[in-house]
């Protein structure tokens, strides 16, 4: 009788524990889920940010185009409207992907998935860095002839100072950004990496 009492309470505590053990696992995924999505809340409203701006200035140099009177005004005016919609556009589209990634799916599909998405908002990124540089160069005759009405492109004192020190800037500013979206990237693979 003593054999299939220690048997049956054997059985009851296997069976506790396996329940706790589901418990305690889906507690972790929640956690892990959670500081996943947080990775991503600082980056997404930063984005959002930039993009409302981004749209602003695109909206601004539609609705002034017809001030750009030269040929070479107008394409810089197209790269620019271009740019500013696009960009903040394939940017947030590729930073939505990353935030919204199911979770829920097996570990090597997970990975597999992450890495495709992060690999995506990467190329993203170094892409509009590459585009940043030439759109200083293309927004600022366009700028200064929508604002004053000159034609910057046959002034060429103002680009003297202001190409190397926007260069300077830029390849500053971009180097930081990209550094900090490597760094969250990095460490959300690395959270998630936490799972297997």
């Amino acid at each position: 009788m003593e054999f299939e009492e220690l048997q049956a309470a054997w059985s009851a505590m296997s069976t506790e524990l396996k329940n706790q053990k589901k418990i305690t696992d889906k507690i972790i995924i929640d956690m892990t889920k959670q500081k996943y999505k947080s990775k991503y809340s600082t980056a997404k409203t930063l984005e959002s940010l930039a993009s409302i701006v981004c749209f602003g200035m695109a909206f601004y140099v539609i609705i002034n185009f017809g001030k750009l009177d030269a040929w070479y005004l107008q394409v810089l005016g197209v790269f620019t409207i271009l740019f500013y919609t696009v960009f903040p556009i394939l940017s947030l589209s590729a930073l939505f992907r990353l935030h919204n990634l199911n979770l829920s799916q097996d570990y090597s599909r997970l990975m597999i998935d992450f890495r495709k998405r992060k690999k995506w908002f990467l190329l993203v990124q170094q892409l509009s860095i590459v585009l940043c540089f030439i759109l200083v160069i293309a927004a600022l005759p366009v700028a200064v002839k929508i604002s004053k009405g000159k034609d910057l492109l046959l002034q060429s004192s103002t680009w003297l100072w202001y190409v190397p020190f926007a260069m300077i800037f830029l390849f500053f500013f971009t180097r930081w950004g990209y550094r900090c979206y490597k760094g969250m990237t990095n460490s959300a693979e690395q959270l998630l990496s936490e799972l297997e």
